[in-house]
């Protein structure tokens, strides 16, 4: 008589644990699910703010063309130069 109590409390037991393992299970899947929703919309918003300053950067050179050119002439000065001398050091 004892050990069938003894074997309904361990099944009993078994079945809480095996209960509480699902719910633990399902918060987990709907955690990662939240996070991939996250990301994407994340990923959305990160592609949405790049478009609008890619626009902007159109629209600067359309307005503004020998500014832009001169930046350009710029900064291909200053790699250049940055280049030259790093290539010059390692002599």
């Amino acid at each position: 008589m004892e050990t069938t109590n003894v074997k309904k409390m361990v099944n009993e037991q078994i079945a809480e644990t095996a209960e509480e393992a699902a719910r633990l299970r399902n918060a987990v899947i709907h955690a990662i699910e939240d996070g991939i929703e996250d990301a994407r919309r994340l990923a959305k918003r990160g592609r949405n703010i790049a478009e609008d300053v890619i626009d902007d950067a159109e629209a600067n050179v359309r307005h503004h063309p020998l500014t832009s050119v001169g930046i350009a002439a710029a900064g291909a000065f200053a790699i250049g130069t940055l280049v030259g001398f790093l290539l010059g050091r390692k002599r």
